[in-house]
């Protein structure tokens, strides 16, 4: 597989990632402030951000007592960025997609976690405003 090709699919990969994490967020009624705590945990240790993100993402959801499918999905794309070899950079970049897509669902009804960033947008192509 050549490096351009490895390198789209990382980005596509990324982006479901984020799909599904924004979208199951909103299912479980996330705070968009959880979502950006989220997000700066990637700076306790930066070389080891996957890893921390995703113990961050299960302690606020048992302490919150809510979010556990929220936090089971980050823990399991910081299993992916960490055998990776990523570090805080691209956890930030996931994360912040993430944020994005809950964001534009927020104030919406889905019809359930989105599979793809593909799926995702083409919700919003047919969904409209809303």
């Amino acid at each position: 597989m050549s490096s351009s090709q490895e390198g789209s699919d990382y980005e596509t990969a990324l982006m479901d990632w984020a799909a599904k994490i924004g979208s199951q967020a909103k299912i479980d009624g996330v705070a968009k402030s959880q979502i950006e705590q989220l997000i700066g945990s990637a700076e306790f240790m930066p070389e080891h951000a996957p890893l921390i993100s995703a113990a961050f993402a299960i302690r606020q959801a048992a302490r919150l007592g809510r979010g556990y499918n929220t936090a089971r999905t980050v823990a399991q794309a910081m299993r992916w960025l960490h055998e990776k070899n990523k570090d805080k950079t691209e956890v930030r970049r996931l994360l912040g997609l993430a944020k994005w897509v809950y964001e534009c669902v927020e104030n919406r009804k889905i019809p359930g976690v989105f599979k793809s960033f593909n799926e995702f947008i083409n919700f919003l192509a047919i969904e409209g405003r809303g």
